[in-house]
């Protein structure tokens, strides 16, 4: 696959970069027919939107390149982003580079409020997967994440619901299973949350860990009336999107069966810290009882792979890192005390019962 990448250098996530420039876009290549063709922010360099746009599309045209490019340049000028200080950003570029082992020079920063355009392939875009197969799934997942959250956006819909809407509707598409571990009542959805949640917390120290359980326990307390509203609101549910959804997740369970994907992909299977240095919740997910490593079943790694793609696109949506940990200690606890509720909504999802 090759790609047309315009990048554009813009200081801000707010809605209204969705609702006048992203919406519009949209709306232009749905006119054309073209659906090839993705969105994401990212940090690389000075805050930035990447829109990738399939060149091999059957759909693809120079002119309509040069129409959405024209909108873009429109846009920056009439809502142009609030300018950053450079230098300050070099040394948050350099500690983020740090925590994501990112390959970059750290001291360029590109021009705020400005665009770029170039040609780049599948493997330049995602160089640390695994095989060509692992690059495509990603790309046209968010291809179809793209329209989903630049509508949502465009709505003026907050961030954090929108993160949380994804978030849930993803996790249903995992029907539970049964777990043979004591410690998991079931397999289902939620459980990636609490496995990532539990990493994540694994690494902080003990004061640290303190004060964000104490925190995100109260946040909690206030929230769960915003997670009840949605899983019994009809209004703000997506059949669409869910099946969209469940289309990936069963796209991703048969690569996994076909051997492209696995439970840890895109690292290598053998990725797996020793025993020891995990949390006890992951030794006993991570582990048998005899030391040997547990091998998750293929529905599991269909699921994993889709999740995984979902956390990638939150900042897009606007949730940040500790956003995302409110999300999932948010919703595995409350799965945990709301089973029949979830199980509800789940149902409802899945036969397309509800709908905008």
């Amino acid at each position: 696959m090759s790609f047309l990448r315009i990048r554009i250098n813009y200081n801000s996530n707010e809605n209204v970069v969705y609702s006048r420039l992203f919406n519009e876009v949209l709306k232009t290549f749905v006119s054309n027919d073209m659906t090839s063709w993705s969105l994401n922010k990212g940090w690389e360099y000075g805050p930035h939107f990447n829109l990738l746009i399939n060149k091999k599309s059957h759909f693809f045209s120079q002119d309509l390149v040069n129409t959405v490019q024209s909108m873009i340049e429109s846009f920056i000028k009439e809502f142009p982003s609030e300018n950053y200080d450079k230098d300050a950003y070099v040394e948050k570029q350099k500690q983020l580079k740090k925590i994501e082992n990112k390959e970059l020079d750290h001291k360029v920063v590109f021009d705020n409020n400005s665009l770029s355009v170039d040609e780049i392939t599948l493997s330049n875009i995602y160089k640390k997967f695994e095989n060509e197969a692992q690059m495509e799934s990603v790309f046209n997942a968010e291809c179809q994440l793209s329209s989903y959250i630049i509508k949502m956006r465009a709505n003026d819909e907050q961030p954090l619901d929108i993160a949380l809407k994804v978030m849930l509707m993803t996790a249903c598409t995992f029907s539970p299973h049964p777990s043979p571990l004591p410690e998991v009542d079931e397999y289902n959805g939620f459980l990636s949350f609490k496995a990532n949640y539990k990493f994540w917390l694994h690494g902080l120290n003990e004061e640290d860990k303190s004060y964000i359980e104490s925190k995100f326990s109260e946040k909690y307390s206030e929230y769960i009336e915003v997670i009840n509203e949605f899983l019994v609101g009809k209004s703000s549910r997506s059949t669409d999107f869910s099946k969209s959804l469940n289309e990936l997740y069963l796209y991703f369970t048969e690569m996994a069966e076909q051997g492209y994907i696995h439970e840890r992909s895109p690292h290598p299977l053998e990725m797996l810290k020793p025993k020891e240095e995990l949390s006890g919740f992951h030794q006993s997910l991570f582990y048998n009882d005899d030391g040997s490593v547990y091998r998750f079943p293929h529905i599991f790694s269909g699921y994993r792979w889709l999740m995984n793609i979902v956390y990638k696109n939150l900042p897009f949506i606007g949730c940040s890192a500790m956003d995302r940990q409110f999300l999932n200690y948010a919703l595995f606890n409350f799965d945990d005390n709301n089973r029949s509720l979830i199980s509800q909504f789940r149902e409802s999802i899945k036969i397309g019962e509800f709908g905008y």
